[in-house]
């Protein structure tokens, strides 16, 4: 819930989670506090009738759950970009209009009797004051992992050539060189700052070739340059390509303009598999994730350990988990010792 699902692995358990957890604090807070007048209400069954609450509630977190991945599927909302800009209010606004629904419609069924405009709109601040709590939560627990995924180590990184790193690990593991004989003009001709490498990447976006990624759908094509692919990710059927508009050509602007290239995605009806299998021997596009591929070229930072990785990028907000499995190839690839 709350902008979560587009970087979750699992949408649909985790709407069932979020409403479990919605529905258990809607209940705690009207069995503890009875708010609304429920404290003073004379009714048969009240505790029951007040259980009904958080099933319904239930129900409306998970239509509303469904709705979101709708607004995240790009060939449903073919205004994702602006969307996306918009969400931090739109999502909140979706689910409570959904809670605040079904709870006037079981109130009416359950205690009144009838249908009252009046007590709908009741109903949408009787819901609000409630939804204080679980959205307020999630709103902290999603800044808390954006502020965790940013607090990482920066990258000092190759330009993705490796046999002289591979060579200098080899001899380190074979004995023949101490890690006191890398020294830092050895790596003069490999090592540069992120600022670097963004224009390495606006300079390969010019003259590097095309790569064509096709769906299994008739006119499902897409190409882009290699450098303008930031990471693709696989759910269930289809694959949604996340790449940049190519940068402006002026070279005064390139690192500036990095950021500030819009990003794109495109969903393809494919396998991950398939879409890697696309991709030429010298695009350094890679699994990380069973559900994860990413431009390794795109990686500006890291955080985690061998259990597994977080890959940052200038490109997008969002964090591409490594799994432990491919931990030591993406190192690898980052030019990183494991």
């Amino acid at each position: 819930m709350l902008m979560l699902l587009e970087k979750s692995n699992n949408p649909y358990k985790d709407i069932i989670q979020s409403g479990l957890f919605v529905a258990a604090i809607t209940l705690l807070i009207l069995f503890v506090f009875q708010p609304f007048g429920t404290f003073e209400a004379d009714i048969s069954y009240k505790y029951l009738k007040l259980f009904g609450y958080g099933a319904v509630t239930f129900c409306a977190i998970v239509l509303a759950g469904l709705l979101e991945l709708m607004l995240l599927n790009p060939q449903t909302f073919t205004q994702l970009e602006k969307y996306k800009r918009h969400r931090f209010w739109i999502v909140p606004l979706l689910y409570v209009t959904c809670a605040a629904i079904f709870n006037h419609g079981y109130f009416a069924v359950s205690v009144l009797g009838a249908w009252h405009w009046q007590n709908q709109l009741l109903f949408f601040l009787y819901v609000g004051a409630v939804a204080i709590f679980p959205v307020a939560f999630l709103v902290v627990n999603n800044s808390k992992n954006k502020v965790g995924n940013r607090e990482h180590s920066h990258l000092d990184y190759s330009s993705l050539d490796h046999s002289k790193h591979q060579r200098t690990n080899q001899q380190l593991d074979a004995g023949s060189m101490s890690i006191d004989d890398v020294q830092p003009e050895n790596l003069d001709e490999s090592t540069h700052p992120v600022s670097d490498l963004a224009k390495q990447a606006h300079s390969k976006s010019v003259s590097s070739d095309l790569i064509a990624l096709v769906g299994d759908n008739k006119a499902e094509r897409l190409e882009i340059s290699a450098s303008q692919l930031v990471y693709i990710k696989a759910a269930e059927n289809y694959c949604e390509v996340v790449y940049l508009l190519q940068y402006d050509e002026n070279p005064e602007l390139q690192v500036s303009e990095k950021k500030a290239a819009s990003q794109q995605s495109v969903l393809l009806r494919t396998s991950l598999t398939k879409l890697l299998e696309q991709t030429p021997a010298d695009v350094k596009v890679m699994r990380c994730h069973r559900s994860y591929a990413v431009n390794v070229e795109q990686v500006t930072a890291y955080s985690g350990n061998a259990a597994g990785l977080s890959l940052q990028t200038d490109a997008c907000d969002l964090s591409v988990p490594v799994s432990r499995r491919y931990v030591n190839d993406i190192k690898a690839a980052l030019s990183v010792s494991p």
